[in-house]
């Protein structure tokens, strides 16, 4: 039963995560926790999302930091 919840609500949007969750679930205890594992996976997803491309972000950065860098440098001399 959980799996069919789950793969469910991950294909919506974040809103209708809960009312998605209320429709699927027996009970409203059963939900919120089922909701809460929901959110933690999803969370750590974003999460993960969220820091790859923060790091892709940062190297971009630095690439153009050196390159500026080293035209600077020709410049001073």
């Amino acid at each position: 039963e959980r799996p069919v919840v789950f793969s469910g609500c991950c294909r919506m949007r974040i809103s209708s995560f809960c009312s998605c969750l209320v429709k699927l679930c027996l009970t409203w205890t059963s939900c919120k926790k089922l909701q809460k594992d929901i959110d933690a996976v999803f969370i750590k997803h974003t999460l993960q999302i969220f820091m790859s491309s923060v790091e892709a972000i940062r190297q971009s950065s630095q690439q153009h930091q050196q390159e500026n860098g080293l035209g600077r440098g020709r410049e001073a001399e």
